[in-house]
């Protein structure tokens, strides 16, 4: 088993522990959570892998020749077929091949692009991991806040049936009151038991990422770095995604310049060597030099040229559609940012209002000004209206964070 696969087993186990034990779980930073999926993160790596492949290969264009050497040996003698006069050959050649002027400089230049490349996907990985990191513990806060809420609800209602019970009892009170607060008990219980296989739900997907059941405090960074009136568009030119492009765009460019430095075939020189065996041969001795000189082909040459231009051709497209898609996010991200912190105050506010107003209907209902299910009812609003407080408090925090994410940086 590898190390990733026993860490995940090893972190589901807790998970698992956890969940048994019904702890609470322990929160930690944004940053923390996000370093611990990125130690987790699957392709990472493989993308450090082909990083270091691209320089071994640039450190390899440094040498003085492209390829390995080649050895060759033959053996001729009319023995078995031919004049059978004791005619006998023995030839042997070491050749090599060579660059073409600028060839090893392109090749060099191509695998630095290469490793390059690599660099910018690295960082473009990170800003995925902490992109779904974030929205895995969004939905983990939202879903613990569910909970406590359903919890609240659950120990009103089981109240209010207790003192609604004693009340039936004693003749104060009617059964219609009776059989509604018991509907309200077991819409409670039917809240508290989603709520909790919801809140599991969600901070085990959130485990599957970190490694554990943590879940970041997202409003932490947002109290270290308040939410800014916008994002920062100059900021965009350095996100991942740009420079992932660019990276592509690069190679592409130093491709095509290895393609025109290399119109053909690597030439070969070498040294041959001829002995030969032959009664009375004055020349049965013989060294010199091989040279093999590959001509260019131009209707290869063509093909190849056309195939490189295009690949710049693509990878100037795909930087232009992918500056659009990071400026179009950011437009996108400021209008959240603005929207999740207006609609965080109109929530702080109407939760404050229905909380005071169920308030005032409960102790119109202890003195008989007002009927049960008016009570009820204005609990059960104040119950929706701490829930959309709530989420939007959330919502609010994470647009933080999606903004500093929109702008190219992981948070500290």
């Amino acid at each position: 088993m590898n190390p990733v696969s026993s860490w995940l087993v090893w972190s589901r186990g807790i998970l698992l522990i956890w969940l048994l034990a019904g702890a609470a779980p322990v929160q930690w930073t944004f940053r923390e959570a996000f370093d611990a999926a990125w130690s987790l993160y699957p392709d990472r790596p493989g993308i450090e892998a082909q990083r270091v492949a691209a320089l071994a290969r640039a450190r390899t264009a440094r040498g003085f020749f492209p390829n390995a050497p080649t050895v060759t040996g033959t053996y001729f003698d009319d023995h078995a077929i031919g004049s059978n006069q004791g005619y006998t050959t023995y030839q042997g050649e070491l050749s090599t091949p060579i660059w073409l002027p600028g060839e090893g400089t392109a090749t060099e230049r191509v695998a630095n692009a290469d490793a390059r490349t690599f660099v910018a996907q690295s960082a473009n990985a990170q800003l995925t991991v902490a992109a779904a990191v974030l929205d895995a513990a969004v939905v983990a806060t939202q879903a613990q806040q569910e909970l406590i809420i359903a919890n609240r609800k659950l120990r009103f209602a089981r109240r209010v049936a207790a003192e609604v019970g004693h009340a039936a009892r004693v003749g104060e009170l009617s059964g219609t009151d009776l059989d509604a607060v018991q509907a309200e008990l077991d819409s409670a219980v039917m809240s508290q038991s989603n709520a909790a296989a919801g809140a599991t739900n969600a901070i085990a997907a959130l485990a599957v990422l970190t490694g554990s059941p943590e879940i970041p405090i997202l409003e932490a960074f947002s109290e270290l770095q308040p939410a800014p009136a916008g994002v920062d568009r100059s900021a965009g030119q350095e996100d991942p995604r740009i420079l992932v492009m660019e990276r592509r765009l690069e190679t592409a460019r130093e491709q095509l310049r290895l393609v025109r430095a290399s119109p053909m075939a690597d030439p070969d020189v070498g040294f041959d060597g001829i002995r030969e065996k032959q009664f009375g041969s004055p020349w049965d001795t013989r060294v010199g030099v091989v040279i093999r000189v590959p001509l260019p082909s131009p209707a290869i040459n063509r093909s190849r040229l056309a195939l490189a231009q295009s690949a710049v051709t693509v990878a100037e497209g795909e930087l232009l559609r992918v500056h659009r898609e990071v400026e179009l996010g950011m437009v996108q991200t400021e209008i959240s940012l603005r929207a999740a912190r207006t609609a965080q105050a109109s929530a702080i506010h109407l939760a404050s209002d229905l909380n005071r107003r169920a308030g005032s209907m409960e102790r119109a209902w202890l003195v008989g000004e007002t009927t049960l299910i008016e009570f009820l009812r204005a609990r059960q609003a104040a119950f929706d209206a701490d829930r959309q407080g709530a989420s939007a408090g959330v919502s609010a925090h994470a647009a933080v964070l999606r903004a500093a994410l929109a702008t190219g940086m992981v948070p500290p």
